[in-house]
C-alpha cells in the first residue's frame, strides 16, 4: 500500500469515503455524465480529473468500485454533453419513418400495414380478417425514400461540436467507491493515531498541527504529517503505520530531503509499531529521530521527553 504514503490526495479522499456511510456515490451531470463533487472539493481536483484518479485507486486496490451505470460520451474529448439522433445511412437526413411490416399469409404477400386499407390485402384484394402475422419493421427516409432496417444512430458533442457513430462512443462508468480492507485498515489506524496524538501533546503545552504543507528553499511545497511546536522550538514528524517493523529506508530518506529543504533542525520519523535495526542506523546518519510506539499516548511521552531532552 505504498501509494498510501506518497500520495497526498489519498488520505483526502480516504477521509472523504470513510465520512460517507453508503460509500461515495456518483452525481448525475449532464456535461460530465457522473461526478464526485465531494472529492472534487477536497482534492480540487477537475470533475474529469476527479473521475479518472478514483479510477486509478479502484485499480491500485485502494477502493472497491460498485458499478452502477454506464454513459456514452464523446470520443474526442470524453464530455458527456451529447445528444443522439437516428440518421438515414443513405442521405444522413433526420426525417425518418418506422414502418411496420406484415404478411397476409394466405397469399404470401408482405408490405407495409398501411398499405392494408380496411383489412384488405393489396395485392388479392381479400380480406385478411386474422389471417395474417407481423414479420418486423423497416425504417425509410422522407427525404430521400431509402429503406433500411436497422437505423444507425449518431451523436453530436455540443462541447467540441463533432458528429460521431454511437459504436464510435466513450463508455463511461460510474460506480459507487468504498475502501479496500487494507486501505481502511490503514486509514483507520493513522487517522486516529494523529487525531489522539493532537489531543494528548496540547495538555503538555506542545502545539500539534496535521497534514502540514511547508515551502522549502528548492520551491518545492513539503507536506508532513505532523508538525510540533512548543516555545519557539519546532520539530517536523512523518508517521509509518505497519502491521510489523519495517525497514522505513523510503520514508527516512524522504523525510530527510523534506528536512534538508526547509532547512528544519530537528525532523522525527514516528513508527507504528517501530522500524528494524538497519532503518535507525539509517535514521541516525541523518539525524532524524525515531520514535517507536504501539499507540498515540506511548509515542506523545517519547515526543514529550525529546522536547524536554533539548
Amino acid at each position: 500500500m505504498t501509494e498510501l504514503r506518497k500520495d497526498p490526495l489519498v488520505p483526502k479522499t480516504i477521509g472523504v469515503i470513510m465520512s460517507l456511510r453508503e460509500g461515495l456515490k456518483p452525481t448525475l451531470d449532464p456535461s460530465y455524465g457522473f461526478r464526485y463533487p465531494q472529492v472534487e472539493q477536497a482534492t480540487k481536483l477537475g470533475p474529469l480529473e476527479a473521475r479518472k484518479y478514483l479510477e486509478h485507486l479502484r485499480q491500485e486496490g485502494i477502493l472497491k468500485g460498485e458499478l452502477q451505470d454506464k454513459v456514452l460520451c464523446c470520443p474526442n474529448c470524453n464530455m458527456c454533453n451529447v445528444t443522439f439522433r437516428f440518421k438515414c445511412p443513405n442521405c444522413k437526413g433526420i426525417d425518418l419513418e418506422k414502418k411496420q411490416i406484415m404478411e397476409h399469409i394466405t397469399c404470401g404477400y408482405i408490405g407495409e400495414r398501411g398499405q392494408f386499407v380496411n383489412s384488405t390485402c393489396p395485392k388479392c384484394k381479400a380480406k385478411i380478417d386474422d389471417n395474417y402475422r407481423l414479420v418486423g419493421y423497416w425504417f425509410e427516409c422522407d427525404t430521400c425514400k431509402h429503406r433500411f432496417g436497422e437505423v444507425p444512430l449518431f451523436g453530436t458533442c455540443k462541447d467540441c461540436n463533432i458528429s460521431f457513430d454511437h459504436r464510435e462512443g466513450a463508455i463511461v462508468s460510474a460506480y459507487v467507491y468504498t475502501l479496500s480492507d487494507e486501505a481502511r485498515d490503514f486509514a483507520e489506524r493513522k487517522l486516529t493515531f494523529l487525531g489522539n496524538f493532537e489531543a494528548i501533546l496540547s495538555k503538555e503545552g506542545i502545539q500539534a498541527k496535521t497534514d502540514v504543507v511547508l515551502s522549502g528553499i528548492s520551491g518545492a511545497k513539503h507536506k508532513f504529517d505532523l508538525v510540533f511546536e512548543r516555545e519557539g522550538k519546532v520539530m517536523v514528524a512523518d508517521v509509518v503505520v505497519a502491521e510489523k517493523k519495517t525497514a522505513a529506508d523510503v520514508p527516512i530518506i524522504s523525510l530527510f530531503a523534506k528536512k534538508y529543504d526547509i532547512k528544519a533542525s530537528r525532523a522525527a520519523l514516528i513508527a507504528i509499531p517501530g522500524i528494524s535495526e538497519n532503518g535507525k542506523r539509517m535514521a541516525d546518519g541523518y539525524d532524524i529521530y525515531v520514535v517507536e510506539a504501539n499507540n498515540a499516548e506511548e509515542a506523545a511521552l517519547k515526543i514529550v521527553n525529546l522536547f524536554k531532552r533539548d
